[in-house]
């Protein structure tokens, strides 16, 4: 008998000592109210708004801090609507994450004409609904994102409250290329941490910026010398149509390019196979260089 009490004692004292693993905190936002990325948009009528109730918005990341051409801000789309999300704190959110934001102690306001969602944290207005759940994006070409810009430049001095349709959201450009002028240069200024503005043009001659920061993971690598597509977000300042590129993996280019263009190199950086450029001997034995 004592010796089954005693084993009876032992496992107990086992059992008692086995450490819980923890879980990872799951953010609850407050119920509140739920409104569409329309209707968010609606609201501003031309002065930020602080939302002091809780009231709540679904969406779905666009893009984020990963490739590093955005800091401490990401985009958010539902539906066709988008809108710039900047964060108190840098990370925690991801390309396909389908989250609900509480808008109690952010601000609603636009800077240099776009609109954004400042003074977001993600500890305190964010509840990651759905992970891995990517939007597809919407294929459109230059020309209609320069005929739309331009007429929303028209209309914005009656306006002020306009949104452009395109605005912040996930697109693909389909045949396009960049400027043969700049063949042999990187996308950004990486040793300096400059940003750099490309031109993107089509085979019909329509153009369009696309900028990169000096502090992304591909602003050292060589542009893309070939034709094809660019997944990649819609931005200006303030009267400037601008893209950003969302992720390095997303730009494929590698076609031939527009036929009657030419190839541009100016040999800066000291290399004369740089840019997909070769060496040919059509005749004769001299080497030139």
């Amino acid at each position: 008998m004592k010796k089954f009490l005693l084993i009876l004692s032992l496992s107990l004292a086992t059992i008692s000592c086995k450490k819980e693993i923890d879980s990872p905190p799951q953010n609850e936002l407050t119920e509140g109210q739920i409104i569409t990325m329309d209707t968010l948009l609606a609201m501003y009528v031309g002065d930020p708004i602080k939302f002091e109730t809780d009231v709540s918005v679904f969406a779905t990341v666009t893009m984020d801090e990963v490739d590093g051409n955005v800091y401490k801000n990401i985009y958010i789309q539902d539906g066709l609507s988008a809108i710039n999300m900047r964060l108190v704190s840098s990370g925690d959110l991801f390309v396909g994450d389908y989250i609900r934001i509480n808008l109690n102690g952010t601000v609603l306001s636009k800077f240099s004409g776009v609109m954004q969602l400042d003074s977001v944290d993600f500890s305190k207005n964010i509840a990651i609904q759905e992970s891995n759940s990517p939007l597809a994006p919407s294929s459109v070409s230059i020309s209609d994102l320069n005929s739309t810009f331009i007429t929303v430049l028209a209309t914005e001095p009656a306006q002020p409250n306009i949104q452009w349709e395109y605005l912040s959201r996930l697109v693909k450009l389909e045949n396009v290329q960049f400027s043969a002028m700049q063949t042999g240069i990187t996308y950004a200024d990486g040793p300096a941490q400059q940003s750099r503005n490309l031109v993107l043009e089509d085979c019909d001659g329509n153009s369009i910026l696309v900028r990169s920061s000096g502090f992304s993971n591909f602003a050292n690598e060589l542009i893309a010398t070939g034709n094809g597509t660019l997944t990649a977000i819609i931005a200006r300042y303030n009267d400037e149509l601008q893209i950003y590129i969302r992720s390095f993996s997303e730009i494929k280019m590698t076609g031939d390019r527009c036929a009657g263009q030419l190839l541009f190199k100016d040999f800066e950086d000291e290399s004369v196979t740089s840019g997909d450029w070769s060496v040919a001997q059509v005749i004769g034995t001299d080497t030139w260089e």
